[in-house]
This record gives structure tokens, C-alpha cells and sequence, in this order.
């Protein structure tokens, strides 16, 4: 539907897209998907921890249906062994239908904390996505596309694959507490970063990369400079000897439509053996590409990867898609 937001559309083009390659896709649909440190499940949490008095706008009465992750992980096993699921859309969902009110007051009583919640109708959107930001101290980037898609019903139509398995689903309270008390076990942290970007007509994955190494050394000098010895990027701090990052180039796992690097080394990266990736995926439909960070280590301390190599990562990507969205005019011009 055209009303979707675009959180919600974005969910649609990933089923769109791996649908494009022929191959018969099942899709599970679900809605806030409860597990430990899943990142609309962390902004609760922080709202109902840090606001003793909450300020429900016209979106809180808006329902959903949350699923426990463990219930989520049995269904996609379910599934795999399914041979008729294929090419099926499942809508999957808990035990529980409530309102986003609904669900704040629960996780209070679950977090044993009383709070106070009065409804206000003039609340926009926008100034929602705004103090959720600030109380949570999550970005906008991420609140804003969380809020945006809480205007629609989140509610199981069709609950067929679950009725055929006879999976009822764990009750919601059972979930979130089991959850928030993992969340208090310390995991080390894993980056991953997504940025969506144009791509000139033409042109594919293979060559969105090899202009990213191109682009790459010219942006960032003279503070940086990127050698390329034969297939592998070495990324330096000029007076520094050792390389900051090292991207490897996985042809076996490319193609015109993927093209992957694999991060090596550098005195930025923690070993990772081969897990942490760059990738640039074109969109079904073509257009558009994604550049996607995954499992990335970062050998400091989180704080400063944040505040630091985080932030620079996040203006290169920007810098190099307004780069991308030039090339592509100049192509359509000519």
C-alpha cells in the first residue's frame, strides 16, 4: 500500500527483491519481534525506565501483536523443513493483543516500576520521534523510522502456520521478562552500519566498489591515503606505517549484483577471522544500491568507536553517495 511507512516499505522491498532471483521465497511477517537486545525492545525498555511520567500520543493506541524471538526462531526452522511454505507469506504473532500504552504498562510492571501515562492528541510525529530520541539516547536515524511505522495495526490476519504447528506462542509478559534479564548479560558489541545510496545507469555492484576505491583515496586526503596492492585496500594515517583497516576483495562470494570485502586487518579492526564484511548490493529494480557494514569488531573501546570511527564511517558513506548521485546526472544528461 502506498500509505506504508517507510520502515514498513522497506521490510516489503527486502521480500521484493529476494524474490526477483526466481527462487520461491517464504516470508515471515511479524511485528515487534521481543528478544534481548533487539533495538525497538531496547527503546521501550529506556522509555519506561527513564519516564515517570509518560506522555502516550495519539500512536500509543495504535495495537500490536508482539512475538516472543525464541517462538520466531522455531517458526523459520519449521519452516526450512516445509517444503509447502515456499513462496508463502506467514504472518506470525504472539498469544497477546495490545496497545503500545498496553505494552509500556506491562514492561513497567515487569521492570517493577510505577509510572504515570497521560494521553495527549496533539503530539506530532515528528516531536515524538524527537524525545524519544532524547530519552533513550538512540539516534534519530533509528527512532524516527520506529515511530513512523507505529501508526499501523500490527495485528495477525491469517494465523496459519502457526495453527498448522500448534505453536500458541510464549505469553508476552513471559518473553519481555525473560529478555530484559538477558539483556543484563554483557555481550561484546558488533557494528553494522547500512546506507542506502543511487547508482548510475549502467553500472552494477562490481563497479560501484572498484569506484568506491577510486573515490576513496581522493576524499580523504591528505589526512589518509588508500594503497591498493593488488586486490587488497590498505587504509592509512599518513606518519603511521601500519594501516588503519584492510578490505580484501571475496570474489567467489560477488557477482553484478553483490560485491563484498572482507575486512583483513588494521589497527582499527578486532580479528574476526574473516566475519566482518563492507558490501554493495543493488536494489531490485535497480537505481539504488545499499552499502552495508556487517559484524564489524572494533578494536577500541565502544564509546570511542561511536563517537569517532562510527561518525566518520556514516559522512564517507554520505559523502560517497552524493558522489554516486552526481555521476548518475551527468549520465541521464548526456
Amino acid at each position: 500500500p502506498e500509505n506504508l511507512s517507510q520502515h514498513l516499505r522497506s521490510r516489503l522491498e527486502v521480500e521484493r527483491a529476494l524474490g526477483a532471483f526466481g527462487v520461491p521465497v517464504t516470508s515471515i511477517r511479524a511485528g515487534l519481534v521481543v528478544g534481548a537486545r533487539g533495538s525497538s525492545l531496547e527503546v521501550l525498555v529506556r522509555l519506561v525506565k527513564r519516564l515517570p511520567l509518560m506522555i502516550c500520543p495519539a500512536w500509543t493506541r495504535s495495537k500490536t501483536q508482539p512475538i516472543a524471538l525464541a517462538d520466531v526462531v522455531e517458526i523459520l526452522d519449521f519452516c526450512a523443513e516445509a517444503p509447502d511454505t515456499a513462496g508463502r507469506v506467514c504472518e506470525v504473532g504472539g498469544p497477546d493483543v495490545l496497545s503500545y500504552r498496553e505494552l509500556m504498562s506491562l514492561t513497567a510492571r515487569v521492570l517493577d516500576r510505577r509510572r504515570t501515562m497521560i494521553p495527549v492528541p496533539f503530539v506530532t510525529p515528528a516531536l515524538s520521534e524527537l524525545w524519544v530520541s532524547l530519552v533513550t539516547g538512540r539516534s534519530r536515524a533509528l527512532v524516527a523510522p520506529l515511530v513512523e511505522s507505529l501508526q499501523h495495526e500490527m495485528v495477525v490476519r491469517d494465523r496459519w502456520l502457526q495453527d498448522r504447528m500448534g505453536q500458541k506462542g510464549r505469553p508476552l509478559e513471559t518473553a519481555l521478562r525473560e529478555s530484559i534479564r538477558m539483556e543484563g548479560l554483557r555481550v561484546e558489541p558488533v557494528a553494522r552500519s547500512v546506507q542506502r545510496m543511487p547508482v548510475p545507469p549502467g553500472r552494477d555492484a562490481r563497479w560501484l566498489a572498484e569506484e568506491y576505491l577510486r573515490w576513496l583515496p581522493r576524499f580523504l586526503r591528505p589526512a589518509l591515503r588508500v594503497v591498493v596492492e593488488g586486490k587488497q585496500a590498505r587504509i592509512h594515517l599518513r606518519g603511521i606505517r601500519k594501516s588503519l583497516l584492510d578490505l580484501m576483495p571475496d570474489e567467489q562470494r560477488s557477482s553484478p549484483d553483490r560485491a563484498l570485502f572482507l575486512v583483513t586487518g588494521g589497527l582499527l579492526a578486532a580479528p574476526s577471522e574473516g566475519v566482518a564484511r563492507l558490501e554493495f548490493r543493488l536494489v531490485a529494480g535497480g537505481g539504488e544500491a545499499i552499502a552495508a557494514v556487517h559484524d564489524y569488531r572494533p578494536r577500541m573501546p565502544w564509546w570511542l568507536y561511536a563517537a569517532t570511527q562510527a561518525r566518520g564511517h556514516e559522512l564517507v558513506m554520505r559523502a560517497f553517495g552524493r558522489h554516486l548521485g552526481r555521476l548518475a546526472a551527468r549520465r541521464e544528461s548526456a
